[in-house]
């Protein structure tokens, strides 16, 4: 009965074919997945960030760097991130440190990153530090 029937052979054969479709596609979503290897990642944090600085004083925030990846740079940003500095860091080091005197009064917005080799970011953190206007000893 069933095999006499062409209608019926038919939605078999498109099922089996779909099926076939959906496993192919599932194999090249998850076969990525499993050829990457593990990437490792470095811990960055900060330690000592002053909680107030003034214009035209300088000071020196610093932190901690871990090597779980390969780190070969890393870098402070005390702006957000527009422009980036070498952290005084020495490879195999767990400390970084930079010293910064800051020209306007407001919120600087402190951040580190680590680097590879190939300049690729395996690590990075933020921080805030509230920056108050120079008073003027003028004697008033």
């Amino acid at each position: 009965m069933f095999s006499s029937d062409p209608a019926r052979c038919r939605s078999g054969t498109v099922a089996a074919r779909l099926f076939a479709v959906v496993v192919f596609a599932a194999a090249l979503v998850v076969a990525p997945v499993a050829w990457r290897g593990s990437v490792a990642v470095a811990a960055t944090a900060f330690t000592d960030v002053p909680t107030t600085a003034t214009v035209g004083t300088p000071y020196t925030f610093s932190g901690t760097v871990t090597d779980e990846s390969p780190v070969a740079e890393v870098e402070v940003s005390t702006d957000g991130g527009v422009a980036w500095r070498a952290a005084t860091w020495q490879v195999g080091q767990a400390a970084w440190s930079h010293t910064f005197t800051p020209s306007g009064s407001g919120t600087a917005q402190l951040r580190v990153r680590a680097l590879n080799a190939a300049e690729d970011v395996v690590g990075e953190a933020s921080a805030e530090t509230s920056v108050a206007a120079r008073v003027c000893p003028c004697g008033r």
